[in-house]
């Protein structure tokens, strides 16, 4: 256990999802082997040596408590939705009242599984590339705001005219320093007024009809919310969870602000009356493709199997999309760092070469 704690804390997974996973992961093993539900908590709990949180410990002992007075397992964990979203206690109640608890629980250890590894590649693609721009931004911010200052000071004494280079660099050097408090209390405004626009039905309505024009991180962003919750759909249908109830679900567990909005449309289409299908048609945002196949799966009532589909075909092509894009960024990353070093160095070293060349002996 303590091993495959250090893994999912090495894949920087928060800590309530590690708690949850090892929870749901410890729970489906007991109860695959016959073991109660009651006494497979009682198991887990007393199992000191298993590193969940003192938060989280104190939840599955509130959860015991809860069953032992007679409620239902489903009923338990809806108190405590900081670890247990509306798709897990759906789950959990289907199976519940399908008496196929440990089935599912079992599908839920294999869907956090599938998201683990969705995440971690995602986040393996795009580490190197954000290290290197990080290291760039840290690089010119300590040239900007530490080297070049004690130069200006040391070329102001020279007499001569400065290039034109040197000068330019100056200006931005003490236009940096002079009203960085003004730049950072523009970009805090520029955060808080964003954040506030999100909320915005109609912004959240737009943003996500311009997504589509976003060259590059655009597609990435629609293809991977696709693939996120194909793989939610699919999971819910699996269990045999009522179409309607999967979709108020993918809204209830969104904390994406453009998802939610659209799935709030797609919630209030469908239950009047529409077609999943037509429900889910967004013009320019979601694929013609994928609602051609969504309508075939309607026509057959194989929906299970066609967002599984999507799920499986999508993650391919986001990994692979993933991967070229990173090979792309990379050298454009440090082409961008070269240039600007360089331009520092060289608006840097001209006034000392024309200082060289000027000395007589």
């Amino acid at each position: 256990m303590k091993d495959l704690l250090k893994v999912l804390r090495l894949k920087l997974l928060p800590r309530k999802r590690i708690d949850v996973y090892l929870f749901i992961k410890q729970l489906s093993i007991l109860t695959n082997a016959n073991i109660s539900l009651y006494k497979g908590l009682n198991v887990i709990y007393n199992n000191r040596s298993s590193s969940y949180s003192k938060a989280f410990l104190k939840t599955i002992r509130d959860v015991i408590e809860d069953v032992r007075l007679g409620c239902s397992f489903n009923e338990a964990i809806q108190k405590y939705p900081h670890y247990f979203d509306p798709l897990f206690v759906t789950l959990i109640k289907v199976g519940e009242e399908a008496g196929n608890l440990p089935k599912v629980l079992q599908e839920l250890t294999n869907y956090i599984n599938r998201r683990i590894r969705y995440t971690r590649k995602i986040k393996s693609a795009l580490s190197y590339p954000t290290i290197v721009l990080s290291i760039s931004l840290l690089t010119i911010t300590v040239l900007v705001f530490f080297l070049l200052p004690g130069l200006t000071s040391m070329f102001s004494g020279w007499g001569k005219e400065l290039p034109g280079l040197t000068r330019a660099l100056m200006s931005i050097s003490n236009y940096s320093i002079n009203y960085s408090g003004v730049i950072v209390a523009v970009l805090v405004l520029l955060t808080f007024v964003g954040l506030h626009l999100f909320k915005n039905k109609l912004v959240q309505k737009k943003l996500l009809l311009a997504l589509p024009k976003i060259p590059v991180v655009g597609d990435l962003i629609i293809k991977s919310q696709l693939q996120i919750y194909a793989s939610m759909i699919a999971t819910l249908l699996e269990n045999e969870v009522p179409m309607l109830s999967t979709l108020k679900i993918c809204r209830n567990v969104s904390k994406n602000v453009l998802a939610r909005g659209y799935f709030e449309v797609v919630v209030e289409s469908f239950a009047g009356g529409k077609s999943l299908s037509e429900s889910m048609r967004l013009p320019g945002l979601i694929p013609d493709e994928i609602i051609h196949v969504i309508s075939t799966g309607e026509e057959s009532a194989e929906l299970a199997f066609v967002f599984r589909r999507i799920d499986l075909n999508y993650s391919e092509e986001v990994e692979a999309f993933l991967e070229g894009l990173t090979s792309i960024i990379e050298p454009v990353i440090i082409v961008f760092l070269a240039l600007i070093v360089g331009f520092i160095l060289i608006a840097v070293y001209l006034p000392i070469f024309e200082m060289s060349t000027s000395i007589t002996f």
